[in-house]
């Protein structure tokens, strides 16, 4: 005779494996943070720079929050570079951002700059856009990514 709740078990392991596995392929592998050592030469001529021209480059959640508005209403996941002229958020996987994914921020053209915590915040053109630099693979700020970035706009 065999034991009911040892076939129930016994099902459940499989099911949990497909679920966790099901869950990776739809949400993606885990991965690490861009660098420019690595990610640089491949980032490069998405955002038409050269790879000498980028200074900096993550992952990055952001947000365009227009003047006077008091919530994030849309976050996307996707990128941060700082080039020698501009900052750039990018929506999307890095590699394959389309020119319209793609928010400019002229470095002269930032209105201010603010680090709270965690985010960055600049105001360009009436807007604040907040950003917070993470490591994709535990969706944790990436304090020192940030540091980093907010020291070359300084």
């Amino acid at each position: 005779m065999i034991d009911g709740g040892l076939v129930s078990r016994a099902m459940k392991t499989p099911l949990m494996t497909i679920c966790v596995a099901g869950a990776i392929v739809l949400t993606g592998c885990a991965k690490r943070s861009l660098t420019l050592d690595k990610d640089g030469k491949r980032l490069a001529p998405a955002l038409g720079e050269t790879v000498t021209e980028i200074r900096f480059i993550n992952r990055a959640l952001f947000a365009v929050v227009p003047d006077g508005e008091d919530t994030v209403k849309d976050k996307e996941a996707g990128f941060v570079a700082l080039s020698s002229t501009e900052l750039i958020f990018g929506k999307g996987r890095p590699m394959s951002s389309a020119h319209e994914d793609l928010l400019r921020i002229p470095i002269q053209d930032i209105e201010g700059m603010a680090q709270g915590g965690p985010v960055l915040q600049v105001k360009y053109e009436g807007k604040i856009i907040m950003a917070r630099p993470y490591r994709w693979f535990s969706d944790t700020a990436d304090f020192d990514s940030l540091n980093e970035l907010v020291n070359q706009l300084s």
